[in-house]
């Protein structure tokens, strides 16, 4: 249970990152 809380974590993190990278790249998208 300890390790997989950190790494539980980083997958939440890591998934978040890329909608936020999708999103910005969505909007650049339309802005171009």
């Amino acid at each position: 249970f300890y390790l997989d809380l950190p790494a539980s974590g980083t997958i939440v993190i890591l998934s978040f990152l890329l909608f936020g990278l999708f999103f910005i790249l969505k909007r650049k998208k339309r802005i171009l």
